[in-house]
């Protein structure tokens, strides 16, 4: 079934990191059917520095949380056991390092590893169960992504 939102071509790839901490990741694996990506917000939250002589409260920039992603996947229910949805469990249940990317170009011929459209390095957080939205008609599933 073709994608309804993405251009044919659209290509979304999976890498784990080879070495904890190396920032290096092994080969991508292509990941089928991709509907949506919700965007993420990076956020900073703060510090309060305030002095018990201050008549008001004062805050320091403190630390940056880059976000969660929220991927949408069309479900496919051919061979359960080694599907991508069952894959995406085992990885959430192995809390390795993975790097997203996904590039929406329109053609394969664009694609390459280091140059994707949107690219994300993190944790796999969440793999919903398969649902059909009330004004849709596929069954899809989505997987969220704390970014790192």
């Amino acid at each position: 079934m073709p994608n309804p939102l993405f251009s044919t071509g659209t290509i979304a790839k999976i890498a784990e990191e080879t070495t904890p901490g190396s920032g290096t990741y092994g080969t991508a694996t292509t990941l089928d059917n991709l509907r949506a990506i919700t965007g993420n917000s990076w956020t900073m939250s703060f510090s309060d520095v305030t002095a018990l002589a201050d008549t008001y409260i004062r805050r320091r920039p403190a630390r940056l949380d880059k976000g969660t992603v929220q991927f949408t996947f069309t479900a496919n229910d051919t061979a359960p056991a080694t599907n991508q949805l069952t894959d995406f469990r085992t990885k959430l249940q192995g809390r390795k390092k993975y790097k997203i990317t996904v590039d929406i170009q329109g053609t394969t011929a664009v694609f390459d590893d280091t140059t994707p459209l949107v690219s994300f390095e993190g944790y796999l957080s969440s793999v919903g169960t398969p649902s059909i939205a009330n004004d849709d008609n596929v069954l899809s599933y989505e997987v969220g992504f704390q970014v790192d």
